[in-house]
C-alpha cells in the first residue's frame, strides 16, 4: 500500500527547478506538483526560505506557470497575501522584479474568492503608512482599484458597496507621503465606482497634502489631474486646486528659485495642452477669475497667458486681464473718494490693484523660466493696456504706488524687450504698425514705449534701423505731433547712428516742400530738434538751464562708439531759412527752437543772432520803429498774422539777456549794429524792466514804473480793438456775442489748445517783480488796478502753460523756474482785497474782479503743485504763513469750532486760514469766488 501511495504523488519541485521550468516553458502541460493542492502549502513556504532577492524571481515564474483558474484559488490567495506582507514588511527588494511579480498576480484577481479578496484589499491599505520616499514602495497599489471594482460587483456578499465604501474611507484617514499622492492620483480614474462625494474627498484631500509631493514630481502629478479632469471628474475642483496651490506661498516653498519657476513652467504647458485637447477646461479657468472667487497672482496670470496662446482664447483671455485690471483700479477710485468707508476697506482696495500690478509685472520677468510660449501673449496684452483708456488720472495715481494701465503695458513691453531676443522683432513691427493706424491720441502711447525702448536700450535698437526708415517713410502722412514725437524720440540713436540721422534730414528735406501746413510745421519741429540733440550729443551733458535732467537698405547698421557728425546748424542753415517763409506758426516753433538751441549750447549764441539779424532787419524802420504793417495780411476779408513778431522779439532779447552768460564771441557793437534797443515800446521789454525794477531807486523807479504802465495802457487798447472788431465780425454775420466781456474771466474762457501751443513770452521771475510793483502802486491808488488785472492774467497764463512742458524742456528752467514762487505775492493781494471790501471801499467793482482772478490763479497753482504729498503740505505751510500779512489780529482771532478733523496741521489750515476766509467771502456775497474756494480745498485733498 505505501508503495503505491509513493507512485501516486507528484515528484516535488524545489524554487531553482520552478524558476528552470519558466524559462523553458512551453505549451507542454503543467507539471503535476504544481496542480497537486498536497503541494500548495510548499509552494508558499518557499516564500519564507528563500533569500530577499530571489522571492519576487521565484513568484514571478511561478505565476507564469499558472493559467487564470478558479481551480488554482487556493494557491494564489495565500500566495499573494503572503507576497503582500513581505513586501509591507520591506522583506523584499521593491524593484523591478517585484513590479513584474503584481502585474502577474493581477490576472487571477478575478477567481479569487470575494471573501479573500477584502483581505487582499485590506492588506494593501494596511501598507500606506509603509510608503515614504520611494515610488516603488507604492506598487502595490496597482491592485488595489481591481480588487474593489471586483467586490462592487460581487453579488456574493450583503451591501457590497458598503464594503468597498469602507475600504476606500481608510485610504481617505491615513496620512498621505507625496509619494503616496502621487501614486493615488495615477489610479483615481479607474476608481470609477465610487460615489462622487468621496472622489470630491479624494480630490480635497490631493491639494491638502500636495505640499508633501517633490517638486520634480509636481509637473507630472498636474498632468494626471488635468487628465482626469478632462475625463470629467471634478473639473472645476481640479483646475481651482492647482491655481490656489501654485499660487499660494505655501506651495512651492521647497528647492531654488529658478527650479521652481521651471517647474511652474513645466505646469503652464501642461494646462496648455490640457486646455487644446479638453476646451471646457480653459472655460473652468476664465469662470474662475471672472467669479472673484481667485485672486489675481502672478501664476493666474501665467495661466491665461499660457490659455491665450489657443486661438480660440485669445481675445477672451485679455478682456479677463483687461477687465481685472479695470476693476481693481475702480474699486480703488471709489473707495478712495468715498467718504463713509472705512479706511482699512480703502487700503485692502489699493493693495489689491497693487498686487494686481506687481502679479502681471512677475508673471512677465519671469517668463524666461520655461515658459517661452506666453511671449506672444505677453506682447498682446502690453498692446491691449497701452492702448486702453485710464481709469485714473496721474494726480489719482500719484503717492498710491500704483502705475495705471498704460505704465503698466510698457513696462511688460519693456522687461520683454530687454529678456527676450524673440520677442523684439515682434514689438518693433507692432509699434510701427500700431503708430500708422491708431489714431493720434492713441498712438502716442505706442511712441513713448518707443522712446523709452531706444533710451534705455540703444544698441539693442539699431538692429531695428530699417524697421525704423520705413516708419519714417510715413512722416509726411502722419498728424503733425505724431509725426513731431515720432522724430524726437528716435533722436537719441544719431549718436550711435549717422545713417539714421541722414535718413531723418532727408525725410524732413520732403516734408518742408509738401503743401499741408502741419506736415512742414512737424518738419520744422523736427529740423530744430535734430540740431539741439546733436549739440547734447557733442557736449554728453544736460543743458544748464534745464531743472531737471528707397534709401532704407542703402546701408548696414554697426554697433559702435557715439557718431560725432559734423555742425548741423550750419548744415541745415538753408533748411532753416526755407522756414523763415512759411506760415506764422512754423516761424514761432523755429523761433522757440533756436532760443532752446542757445540755452544748450550758449557758444551758439552768435550764429543763432547772425542767422536771425537779416530776417529781423525786414520789420525794423530807420527811425526805430518796427513795421507792424509787413506782420500781417488780409485773406478772403480777414486778417492773418504773417510774422510772428512777439515770438521773434522774444528769441531776440533773450539771447541778448543770456549773452553775458555765453562765453561766446558776439560782438557788443552787433545788437547796437541796427539801433535795437530793449526798451522799446514792445511787450517782450516788460522781462527786462522787471529786471531793472528790482535794482532801480527814486526816479528811474518812478521811470519804470510809468513805462509799466504805458505798456499795459497799450495792451489793454489793443485787447478792446480786437474785441470789438470780433463783436462787429459776430453783428454782420448775424450772430449774438456779448457785448461786455469781463477781462478779469478772458483766461477762463481761452481755448486750451492756445495755451499748449503758444509759449510766454515773461518769465517768472519778471512777472513776480511786476506783481509786486503792480501791488505796492494798487495799494496806495486804487486806479492802478488795470496793473495787477494785467498780471493776474499773465500769471493764469503762466501757470496753466507749466502743465504742458516737457520735463527735459530747456525753456522750463529758463522761463518757469519755481512756480511756486507766485504764490506768497498772490495771498498777499487776497488778504488786502477783503480787507478792502470790508471797509466798504467798492472801487468801481474793481475788487470782486480782481478777488475773481487772484483765486483763479491760486486755484491753477494749487493744480499744478498737489501731484504728491510734499508739495500739497508746501501749499498748506504758504497758506498758513500768508495769515497775518496786511492782515489785521482781530480777523484771525476767532475760535471757530472743527469737527471731525484728527490731523493737526488740517486743523490748524481750516482754523486759521479755510474758515475765515470763507466767511468773509459769504458776508461779502462773493458766490461764484466761494465755489472756486471751495475748488481749492478740495485740490489739496
Amino acid at each position: 500500500m505505501t508503495t503505491t501511495n509513493h507512485r501516486d504523488t507528484p515528484p516535488s519541485l524545489s524554487p531553482d527547478d520552478i524558476i528552470r521550468l519558466a524559462q523553458y516553458h512551453t505549451t507542454a502541460p503543467l507539471h503535476p506538483f504544481l496542480l497537486s493542492p498536497t503541494s500548495h502549502q510548499t509552494l508558499i513556504s518557499h516564500l519564507h526560505t528563500l533569500s530577499p532577492a530571489t522571492v519576487s524571481q521565484y513568484t514571478s515564474s511561478l505565476l507564469s506557470l499558472l493559467s487564470p483558474s478558479p481551480s488554482l484559488s487556493s494557491l494564489i490567495t495565500p500566495l499573494i497575501i503572503s507576497y503582500i506582507n513581505l513586501f509591507n514588511s520591506h522583506k523584499i527588494p521593491h524593484d523591478r522584479h517585484s513590479f513584474k511579480t503584481l502585474q502577474l498576480f493581477s490576472p487571477h484577481l478575478d477567481n479569487i474568492p470575494i471573501t479573500d479578496l477584502q483581505l487582499v484589499s485590506e492588506s494593501i491599505v494596511n501598507g500606506f503608512p509603509q510608503i515614504n520616499s520611494d515610488p516603488d514602495e507604492a506598487q502595490l497599489l496597482d491592485l488595489l482599484p481591481k480588487c474593489l471594482h471586483t467586490v462592487f460587483n460581487s453579488d456574493e456578499i450583503d451591501k457590497p458597496r458598503d464594503s468597498v465604501n469602507a475600504v476606500f474611507d481608510r485610504v481617505l484617514e491615513f496620512n498621505w507621503s507625496g509619494v503616496l499622492l502621487v501614486k493615488l492620483v495615477s489610479i483615481i480614474r479607474e476608481f470609477q465606482f465610487i460615489d462622487k462625494v468621496r472622489v470630491r474627498r479624494l480630490v480635497a484631500k490631493v491639494f491638502d497634502e500636495m505640499h508633501r509631493v517633490e517638486l520634480q514630481d509636481l509637473p507630472l502629478l498636474v498632468y494626471q489631474l488635468l487628465v482626469l479632469a478632462s475625463k470629467g471628474v471634478n473639473k472645476r475642483e481640479v483646475i481651482e486646486g492647482i491655481i490656489v496651490f501654485f499660487g499660494g506661498k505655501a506651495g512651492l516653498e521647497k528647492g531654488g528659485s529658478t527650479i521652481v519657476r521651471e517647474v511652474e513652467g513645466t505646469v503652464l504647458l501642461h494646462v496648455n495642452f490640457a486646455v487644446k485637447q479638453d476646451p471646457s477646461l480653459g472655460q473652468e479657468v476664465l469662470g474662475l477669475v471672472r467669479s472673484d472667487v481667485l485672486v489675481i497672482d502672478y501664476f493666474v496670470v501665467g495661466l491665461l497667458l499660457s490659455i491665450a496662446r489657443i486661438r480660440r482664447y485669445g481675445e477672451n483671455v485679455m478682456g479677463t486681464l483687461k477687465t481685472a485690471l479695470s476693476t481693481s483700479y475702480k474699486d480703488h477710485k471709489f473707495s478712495r473718494h468715498c467718504k463713509w468707508l472705512p479706511d482699512g476697506l480703502k487700503k485692502e482696495y489699493l493693495q489689491n490693484a497693487i498686487s494686481t500690478e506687481a502679479a502681471v509685472l512677475r508673471a512677465v520677468n519671469e517668463s524666461n523660466y520655461g515658459r517661452e510660449h506666453v511671449v506672444p501673449s505677453i506682447v498682446q496684452l502690453g498692446f491691449v493696456l497701452l492702448e486702453s483708456v485710464e481709469e485714473m488720472s496721474h494726480q489719482e495715481l500719484d503717492n498710491t504706488g500704483l502705475m495705471g494701465s498704460q505704465e503698466l503695458g510698457l513696462q511688460m513691453l519693456k522687461s520683454l524687450f530687454e529678456v527676450h531676443d524673440m520677442a523684439r522683432n515682434e514689438i518693433i513691427e507692432q509699434c510701427k504698425f500700431r503708430i500708422l493706424s491708431l489714431k493720434p491720441e492713441q498712438s502716442v502711447a505706442i511712441i513713448r514705449l518707443l522712446g523709452n525702448l531706444v533710451k534705455n536700450y540703444p544698441h539693442p535698437m539699431l538692429e531695428f534701423i530699417s524697421h525704423l526708415k520705413e516708419l519714417l517713410d510715413y512722416f509726411g502722412f502722419m498728424q503733425s505731433k505724431v509725426a513731431s514725437h515720432l522724430i524726437d524720440v528716435l533722436l537719441p540713436l544719431i549718436k550711435f547712428s549717422h545713417n539714421l540721422q541722414d535718413y531723418i534730414i532727408l525725410v524732413v528735406r520732403k516734408a518742408m516742400f509738401r503743401q499741408e501746413d502741419q506736415v512742414r510745421l512737424a518738419a520744422a519741429g523736427a529740423i530744430i530738434n535734430l540740431i539741439i540733440a546733436e549739440r547734447q550729443c557733442k557736449q554728453n551733458k544736460p543743458c544748464f538751464y534745464q531743472e531737471s535732467s528707397s534709401q532704407a537698405s542703402s546701408s548696414q547698421v554697426h554697433e559702435g562708439p557715439p557718431v560725432i557728425s559734423n555742425d548741423l546748424f550750419k548744415e541745415l542753415s538753408g533748411l532753416l531759412q526755407r522756414c523763415l517763409y512759411q506760415q506764422a506758426k512754423v516761424k514761432e516753433v523755429v523761433y522757440r527752437g533756436l532760443l532752446k538751441l542757445v540755452l544748450v549750447d550758449p557758444l551758439t549764441a552768435g550764429e543763432v543772432f547772425d542767422f536771425l539779424l537779416p530776417h529781423f532787419l525786414k520789420f525794423y524802420k530807420e527811425d526805430g520803429q518796427l513795421d507792424i504793417i509787413q506782420c500781417v495780411k488780409t485773406d478772403n476779408g480777414k486778417i492773418c498774422v504773417v510774422e510772428p513778431l512777439d515770438d521773434l522779439l522774444s528769441c531776440v532779447s533773450w539771447i541778448l539777456l543770456l549773452q553775458p552768460q555765453a562765453k561766446s564771441d558776439v560782438r557788443s557793437d552787433s545788437w547796437a549794429s541796427f539801433g535795437f534797443s530793449l526798451t522799446q515800446d514792445t511787450e517782450v521789454i516788460l522781462n527786462t524792466i522787471a529786471t531793472e525794477l528790482e535794482k532801480a531807486v527814486d526816479d528811474k523807479k518812478i521811470e519804470l514804473e510809468n513805462e509799466f504802465s504805458d505798456l499795459v495802457d497799450l495792451y489793454v487798447s489793443l485787447e478792446k480793438n480786437v474785441a470789438n472788431s470780433t463783436q462787429s465780425d459776430g453783428t454782420r454775420k448775424g450772430t449774438t456775442q456779448s457785448t461786455a466781456v469781463d477781462p478779469t474771466y478772458k483766461n477762463e474762457s481761452d481755448n486750451t489748445k492756445c495755451i499748449k501751443e503758444k509759449a510766454p513770452v515773461l518769465a517768472t521771475s519778471s512777472i513776480c517783480q511786476l506783481f509786486k510793483t503792480s501791488f505796492e502802486l494798487y495799494k496806495h491808488d486804487t486806479t492802478k488796478s488795470k496793473l495787477l488785472n494785467f498780471v493776474l492774467n499773465a500769471i493764469v497764463f503762466q501757470i496753466k502753460s507749466f502743465a504742458y512742458v516737457a520735463k527735459d524742456d530747456p525753456l522750463k528752467g529758463l522761463i518757469y523756474g519755481d512756480i511756486k514762487l507766485l504764490g506768497p505775492p498772490l495771498l498777499k493781494l487776497i488778504w488786502l482785497l477783503m480787507k478792502k471790501e470790508a471797509k466798504g471801499k467798492k472801487d468801481n467793482g474793481d475788487i470782486k474782479g480782481l478777488f475773481s482772478l487772484a483765486l483763479m490763479c491760486l486755484k491753477e497753482l494749487v493744480t499744478v503743485n498737489s501731484h504728491s504729498g510734499e508739495e500739497i503740505r508746501e501749499i498748506e505751510e504758504m497758506l498758513l504763513e500768508s495769515v497775518g500779512e496786511d492782515v489785521s489780529d482781530s480777523e484771525c482771532d476767532h475760535e471757530y469750532q472743527v469737527n471731525g478733523i484728527d490731523n493737526q496741521r488740517e486743523k490748524r489750515l481750516v482754523t486759521k486760514f479755510v474758515k475765515p476766509l470763507f466767511s468773509k467771502l459769504l458776508h461779502a456775497k462773493f458766490f461764484h469766488e466761494v465755489e472756486v474756494f471751495r475748488l481749492i480745498y478740495l485740490k489739496m485733498g
